[in-house]
């Protein structure tokens, strides 16, 4: 996967990641860059606080993820807060422990997007 604007089209056509309701997806790919498996995380109110990085990180182990892209709507658009920022390191950290690499952590938002990674 190249370009962040790849990961965004997979959140939007597999996942119907699309503003409507608030979801987070991961995008997992292998060594080669090469998409490996696509997973909806949480889905509803406040997905983002809600999701457990025990689940999401047990996801990535499960299909060998070697890279893994984050892809979430927020209800208030594509708004980027320090929390977002904060909960970022957090998952940077988090997955060095599994020696995964978090490869881009995007907000979507129709077909726009910020990348805070």
């Amino acid at each position: 996967m190249r370009k962040p604007e790849d990961a965004v089209e997979i959140f939007i056509d597999v996942l119907k990641i699309d503003g409507e309701e608030e979801a987070v997806g991961m995008i997992a790919l292998d060594r080669d860059d090469r998409l490996i498996g696509v997973v909806e995380l949480m889905r509803g109110g406040d997905a983002l606080q809600n999701i457990g990085t025990d689940d999401l990180f047990y996801k990535a182990l499960r299909l060998e993820a070697y890279y893994i892209i984050l892809g979430y709507n927020k209800a208030d658009g594509l708004k980027v807060s320090s929390d977002d920022y904060e909960f970022n390191e957090f998952l940077v950290e988090e997955a060095k422990k599994f020696r995964i690499k978090i490869k881009d952590n995007l907000i979507i938002s129709g077909r726009d997007y910020i990348s805070i990674n």
